[in-house]
């Protein structure tokens, strides 16, 4: 655990400063429960294990370390302990089955603007990028991930969301093959960072999102095109059973990106709705 004797900014989390902070932005009722556990597995396990007790909507716990972390598609996430922000929102959507699958295609990028005006609004000084699908960069390196997961208890529906924030870890912290691909917003702000206000910060932000934006998507849309990493870039994009590269042109009604295909023949467009990887050329 981080000294706290020597950086107030480098304390345990704790539950009662997050709800002050919520208070202080006037967004007490963004959360439901919190929270906070010094280590777990998975913070989405643990939502997982609140949405099987009934626990109320926009509930958050979050853990100051994992052991089996995660990203999309099985990847591990790590982290520290006591550094970073790792968390997890569980969420009852009230939404159709008929509308459930095609709104949560919209709910990774509702989370990744919610993020980046998180970061807009606390440390104006850095300007982060948002990497289809799920990923937020500052200066070419990532620091937050999302990773939501969906289920059905009793015929009631649940979102997972989990959000991984590199808050106040050092480079020398993470493992050598992250070295070179990951930052964190003290390492890009030259100052530690207070985890409380980042974390009431993006709970409100994505409170006056959600549900709302699931429905009328167009200032996301906006600003998914405004903060694009990869638009009017070469990607290569790694689907289920074929390699894809083209160009990114934009993106779709639901946050599907779009590609420009080049061949002998001329070009034509592609939607992508999913894909495993996805990496600049």
């Amino acid at each position: 655990m981080p000294d706290s004797s020597a950086d107030p900014n480098l304390t345990a989390f704790d539950a009662s400063q997050l709800r002050r902070a919520l208070l202080d932005l006037q967004a007490e009722s963004a959360v439901g429960e919190v929270h906070v556990l010094s280590a777990t597995s998975s913070t989405n396990d643990e939502a997982s294990f609140l949405a099987r007790s009934m626990a109320k909507n926009k509930s958050v716990v979050f853990a100051e370390s994992q052991s089996a972390g995660r990203g999309r598609r099985g990847n591990q996430w790590s982290a520290p302990p006591g550094r970073d922000l790792l968390f997890s929102l569980l969420l009852y959507p009230d939404l159709t089955k008929s509308s459930l699958a095609q709104r949560s295609m919209r709910l990774p990028h509702l989370v990744a603007v919610a993020i980046a005006r998180t970061f807009d609004q606390i440390l104006p000084e850095i300007v982060s990028q948002l990497k289809w699908p799920n990923d937020i960069y500052v200066k070419g390196k990532k620091v937050a991930g999302i990773l939501i997961e969906s289920s059905s208890i009793s015929n009631r529906s649940h979102y997972i969301i989990g959000v991984g924030i590199n808050v106040n870890s050092l480079n020398s912290e993470r493992p050598a093959e992250l070295q070179s691909t990951a930052s964190s917003l003290r390492e890009e702000c030259q100052h530690s960072v207070d985890r409380h206000q980042i974390a009431a910060a993006f709970l409100a932000n994505f409170d006056q999102l959600y549900p709302r934006a699931l429905q009328d998507f167009s200032a996301v849309s906006k600003e998914l095109h405004q903060r694009s990493l990869l638009i009017g870039h070469e990607i290569t994009a790694t689907l289920e059973a074929e390699k894809i590269t083209g160009k990114v042109i934009g993106f779709a009604d639901n946050g599907e990106m779009i590609l420009e295909l080049s061949s002998a023949h001329g070009t034509q467009q592609r939607i992508i709705h999913s894909a495993d990887q996805v990496r600049m050329r």
